[in-house]
């Protein structure tokens, strides 16, 4: 028979081991948690860059086709780009993109310097040149992701 002390020796190994492989298997699955979660963020960042110059593109493609359409879209309101499959156009419509991201197209009037003619806070209306604002938003987890870029345009034709 062996000696009180040694007895149940086993039964602590076993329990210290399952502990031990409970632990392990929590934190790879953790760390997979982590790395999925890591991926889609970094998807959803790469999608909305791309719908980002997208838009700058469909807007310069606006411009190429008649600046007179450019003239014609009112300073302030945010459009949403839409394409028949041949021409681009700006619309108030609300539209999402891929059932996510929402893409807003925004023209603001350009001012410039009186005496260098430098684009300015205020000054003389340039009636030639507009600046563009174009912002993603999504719907990340608990909050609302955005991306925004700015750029200017101008009649160049």
């Amino acid at each position: 028979m062996r000696p009180t002390y040694e007895r149940g020796i086993g039964l602590i190994e076993a329990v210290i081991a399952s502990a031990i492989m409970v632990l392990v298997t929590l934190g790879i699955v953790a760390a997979q948690a982590y790395l999925v979660r890591s991926t889609s963020t970094a998807t959803d960042l790469i999608q909305a860059q791309y719908l980002l110059e997208e838009g700058f593109e469909a807007i310069r493609l606006i411009r190429d086709n008649d600046w007179a359409t450019i003239e014609g879209l009112s300073n302030n309101v945010a459009y949403t780009l839409s394409f028949n499959g041949a021409v681009w156009s700006a619309t108030t419509t609300m539209g999402i993109i891929n059932n996510r991201f929402d893409r807003r197209v925004t023209l603001y009037p350009v001012y410039r310097d009186s005496s260098s003619r430098d684009i300015a806070e205020s000054g003389t209306l340039d009636p030639l040149t507009r600046r563009i604002e174009v912002s993603i938003a999504w719907f990340d987890r608990s909050a609302t992701s955005t991306r925004t870029g700015t750029t200017y345009l101008t009649d160049l034709f």
